[in-house]
């Protein structure tokens, strides 16, 4: 199936703040006012579920020590690069609700703000969320869900037409069931795009332990096996960026873009 291509609009109308608050939520107090349409979609579909996680549920300890200084360079300039391929395959062809899954501090998420009705970033780590709401207070159609998505659900009702995840399934214990959630919040047309590393030998990350590895990178094969597994379609998967470290080491990042 040939994959489309996205059209941008040059110039979107920025919501208005508001203040409208959402029962238990944490994160943006510019939120989006109910007679919008980012506003119902948050007041119907994902306040249910928006709080703090229950007693069984971990923090991501690294990357909360990580927030404060995440958004280097190199990572702001991989997303950028990120953005681009994610436009360059899926393209919903109106303004979309978007998942952001293991969003970190938002540097995937707000480069869609601007055709964007609804941004949800989840996200283990406080910390990294904590980044994320603060950029968010400039996007009132963004909010941040504290969330272990192998643990839990999604809100009851909520559907999106771009999930993407961005260097997080690799902290997965189980992709696949989570590709499986995520499939089942699509909206009709809606696509999931997922970046991770290639299948590489362990040493990208300096302590995988520590750092919640679980996986050194995934295969083409084990992208099919997921989309199986989820009863999915993987429409593309291709490398899309290489990142270099110390003593020459390269490590191919893919995209794999999967729908019904």
């Amino acid at each position: 199936m040939a994959a489309p291509t996205v059209q941008v609009p040059a110039e979107v109308d920025a919501a208005q703040p508001s203040s409208v608050p959402l029962e238990g939520a944490r994160a943006n107090e510019n939120f989006c006012p109910t007679d919008t349409v980012e506003g119902r979609f948050w007041n119907t579909a994902v306040s249910p579920l928006v709080g703090a996680p229950d007693a069984s549920f971990a923090p991501m300890s690294h990357f909360d020590q990580s927030a404060n200084q995440w958004d280097t360079p190199d990572k702001i300039a991989w997303t950028e690069r990120y953005a681009q391929a994610i436009r360059s395959r899926v393209a919903p062809g109106r303004r979309i609700r978007l998942l952001d899954v293991g969003c970190g501090t938002g540097l995937l998420s707000f480069h869609f703000a601007p055709v964007a009705d609804a941004i949800l970033g989840i996200d283990t780590s406080p910390g990294m969320l904590e980044v994320f709401d603060a950029k968010a207070k400039a996007t009132p159609q963004a909010r941040s869900l504290l969330l272990d998505l192998e643990a839990h659900d999604l809100p009851a009702g909520a559907t999106f037409d771009l999930v993407v995840s961005s260097m997080a399934f690799h902290h997965l214990v189980d992709p696949a069931a989570v590709l499986k959630k995520l499939g089942a919040a699509l909206a009709d047309g809606g696509r999931i795009a997922i970046l991770d590393l290639d299948q590489e030998d362990g040493t990208f990350h300096p302590d995988p332990a520590r750092m919640g590895v679980k996986h050194f990178g995934f295969s083409e094969a084990a992208a099919r096996d997921w989309a199986a597994r989820a009863g999915l379609e993987l429409l593309t998967r291709e490398i899309v960026h290489v990142i270099e470290k110390g003593e020459g080491r390269r490590y191919p990042i893919f995209m794999a873009v999967f729908g019904r």
